[in-house]
């Protein structure tokens, strides 16, 4: 089924940009994370929507229940149902990258493609110790 969830903003940047980018909108998200109060779960996502051209656009977001009240300055956004492969990444947040590059390497062996836009999920749980949940939408 298609999940709804509030994206606290969108960051579009070079490859170069996001190591200082992306902790900057995850912080923001953080403070406002508790104003989002039909949330599933605590378990913050972020989804690489799309790379064109060496330009990547992320956001950091919450699965919901329903875009029906929607936090000041927050927008919805709703992921459709779609294909994905799936592996599961435990260790350093900073590895995540090399999960998904082997994650990539498993679908480019069975002979499955990847989005071309290259639309990717990382479920970050609350637990910092509990593994990662990575998608990487296959067409």
């Amino acid at each position: 089924a298609a999940s709804d969830v509030y994206k606290r903003q969108e960051i579009t940047c070079d490859w170069s940009l996001l190591s200082t980018e992306m902790p900057r909108l995850w912080k923001v998200f953080r403070e406002r994370a508790a104003e989002i109060k039909n949330a599933v779960s605590d378990c913050m996502i972020d989804v690489s929507l799309q790379v064109v051209e060496d330009q990547f656009t992320q956001v950091i977001c919450m699965e919901v229940s329903d875009l029906d009240s929607i936090p000041q300055g927050m927008v919805g956004l709703t992921i459709p149902k779609q294909s994905y492969a799936y592996m599961e990444h435990e260790g350093a947040v900073e590895d995540i990258w090399k999960s998904f590059g082997e994650l990539q390497e498993w679908i480019k062996e069975r002979g499955y493609t990847r989005d071309p836009l290259d639309f990717k999920l990382d479920y970050c749980p609350s637990d910092p110790k509990l593994p990662h949940g990575l998608y990487q939408k296959i067409v």
